[in-house]
């Protein structure tokens, strides 16, 4: 007896419920003007409001939910170290050191005269202070390594800089042949001088960017250590009310560094990357790639129904309702949600394939009740009595596995599930209110009516002539094959983790951020942990430094040098012997006398040419 009563109790609800949507579509029909009148006002406000508040959160740490306890860690982090958010990162190398430190020096500048877009400009070991300290952070041995090489090289110092032009070079040059030409001994250091020089004159003479690196002819061994990148830290001005927050710094920065010639064509190889750089690009790939997808859809959406349906009325009625959907569910998820993220923005990819599909249904049922004779009103009627409930159904239930999202901590899935299961619903309503409303003031015509035939498809064997239930066996046997085919394939899927691989592979930010992934002097990716004080910091480092996945550790201790003294004390006797360099330049540099520079140079090159003559001869007794 239980279910008997259930099933009437059941049907009773069925009968109200569909009483319930004919009352409804009866009252769209015959207020058809004020309903219309309505949802254009809604509308309208829904796209007022869409224009003015809408945004998209990139930060995919934001796609998990901020309970979870690395997201609080992270939070933490941000909150001691904000300078590390929404950051620009520029990477310049150039031909040598002194190329990449004058390109990073023009850079800082630049940026710095311009704080109303860069309020913050950071530049890793460069500043003041690692002028003036930077030594104490080499090893000792490399300390007194410099210490030599400098005591070495004072007497060229002494003399380059009494006289600081190619005239003075070319003297000391010419003197250093003569001084094996008379006999001496042959001064080697001097070789990697003229290569550097005749380098210099060929990129001279074929218009090419080139400089002489005095730290590298002079620093030896010492200028191999650390990175031969720089970088430039930024902290970019963000437009939170734009659809890309960093676009504008972005575009500015690029023409920054065009105006100063840090391009390749001047020998400074130049990227720029960074959370700014790939949120900004990652926004350009989701809004191309949805643009790009939507687009698609509905052109095969509005090919589909136009075969189907036949009318371009009944076309235009499902396309408005299905536009209007989005435009009200936009609005609704941006008011009762928030931003949209990466995820939850396909919502109207999906809208698009399934919210059309109740108007699709409506509008056939409607189509064939006029061509059975029925007039609109009866015919809306019929329509509501024998699909509203399937409708309901399949909308419900569409909403419901949508739903099926929110209980998990993915933030991202559960919005996607909010406001996909929000659109269902609200696709079920216009289509049940908009679309009879809109059949109402703008009737299907007589001529979609008439009956269709194509001749063609009698040539094509339809399932009534060869019902699929003849050959169950068969079907039932091919799809067990294929199951069993696809289970190597399925076996191999993998997940990928990395969120880089949802941004466009070719986009600059990405080539950038991989180039640094694969040093690992550069390598962007770390682990910070927050300590109470530099006891417990330095503690947890020299556990970490255990675990073979760690490949080094670093503190804020890190940051103080070892041996200070041992260090200084080699530095202070170094400046002892060796003066600062500002002292043995001249007060008063004089412009230099070009005939008299070319002159020395013509000598320097009759010396060069009598000391290869020399050498070769010797080279041939030899042999």
């Amino acid at each position: 007896m239980i279910f008997p009563a259930a099933d009437r109790v059941l049907a009773g609800l069925g009968r109200t419920y569909v009483r319930l949507l004919m009352a409804v579509v009866d009252g769209c029909v015959r207020f058809s003007r004020v309903v219309l009148l309505f949802f254009l006002v809604a509308l309208v406000a829904s796209v007022y409001y869409v224009v003015g508040h809408f945004a998209i959160n990139t930060d995919t740490s934001d796609a998990l939910s901020r309970d979870l306890p690395f997201q609080q860690r992270e939070a933490a982090y941000k909150k001691a170290f904000p300078q590390d958010r929404d950051s620009i990162v520029v990477v310049l190398q150039g031909q040598n050191r002194s190329t990449t430190d004058g390109a990073v020096d023009r850079l800082q500048a630049w940026l710095r005269s311009h704080p109303e877009t860069f309020p913050q400009v950071y530049v890793p070991g460069g500043g003041s202070f690692f002028q003036r300290n930077g030594l104490l952070y080499l090893p000792t041995a490399k300390v007194e390594e410099f210490a030599k090489r400098i005591t070495d090289a004072q007497p060229l110092i002494a003399r380059l800089s009494a006289d600081p032009g190619i005239g003075g070079l070319s003297k000391l040059l010419t003197e250093a042949i003569d001084h094996e030409l008379s006999g001496g001994s042959s001064l080697s250091g001097l070789t990697k001088v003229y290569d550097a020089l005749n380098d210099a004159i060929v990129a001279n003479l074929q218009n090419k960017p080139y400089t002489v690196s005095w730290a590298e002819l002079m620093g030896g061994s010492l200028n191999d250590l650390g990175p031969r990148k720089r970088f430039v830290v930024v902290e970019p001005r963000m437009n939170y009310h734009a659809l890309e927050p960093a676009a504008a710094a972005i575009q500015r920065l690029q023409a920054g560094l065009k105006s100063l010639h840090l391009d390749p064509e001047h020998g400074v190889q130049v990227g720029i990357t960074g959370s700014a750089v790939l949120d900004a690009e990652q926004l350009q790939t989701v809004s191309h790639g949805a643009a790009y997808s939507l687009i698609l859809t509905l052109i095969l959406e509005i090919l589909l129904v136009s075969i189907a349906l036949r009318s371009a009325r009944l076309v235009t009625a499902v396309f408005v309702s299905l536009i209007s959907g989005i435009a009200f569910t936009t609005a609704w998820a941006l008011f009762f949600i928030g931003p949209f993220n990466l995820i939850s923005v396909a919502f109207a990819i999906l809208f698009v394939g399934l919210g059309v599909d109740f108007g699709i249904q409506l509008c056939m049922r409607y189509r064939e009740e006029l061509f059975n004779g029925a007039p609109h009103r009866e015919a809306m009627e019929r329509v509501t009595r024998g699909i509203g409930g399937a409708l309901t159904l399949a909308a419900v239930a569409a909403a419901l596995s949508f739903f099926a999202f929110v209980p998990t901590t993915y933030a991202g899935i559960v919005d996607l599930g909010l406001v996909s299961g929000a659109s269902m619903l609200i696709a079920l309503i216009l289509t049940l209110t908009m679309v009879p409303a809109i059949l109402t003031v703008w009737p299907i015509s007589s001529q979609s009516l008439r009956r269709v035939t194509y001749p063609h498809f009698q040539k094509v064997p339809t399932l009534a002539r060869h019902p699929i239930h003849r050959y169950a066996y068969w079907v039932l046997t091919g799809v067990a094959l294929l199951a069993l085919a696809a289970i190597p394939a399925a076996l191999r899927v993998s997940f990928d983790f990395n969120p880089l691989h949802m941004i466009d592979q070719k986009a600059e930010g990405v080539r950038v951020f991989e180039s640094l992934l694969a040093d690992p002097d550069t390598a962007p990716y770390r682990i910070e942990v927050l300590r109470p004080n530099i006891a417990s910091a330095v503690e947890t480092a020299r556990q970490l430094d255990k675990l073979p996945t760690v490949a080094r550790t670093v503190t804020i201790d890190s940051y103080i040098p070892k041996d200070q003294q041992a260090k200084l004390a080699i530095l202070q006797n170094l400046q002892i012997l060796v003066p600062p360099f500002s002292l043995l330049m001249p007060a008063t540099l004089t412009p230099p006398d070009d005939s008299k520079s070319l002159a020395d140079l013509q000598k320097l090159q009759g010396k060069l040419q009598e000391l290869i003559a020399r050498r070769t001869a010797v080279s041939a007794g030899s042999a």
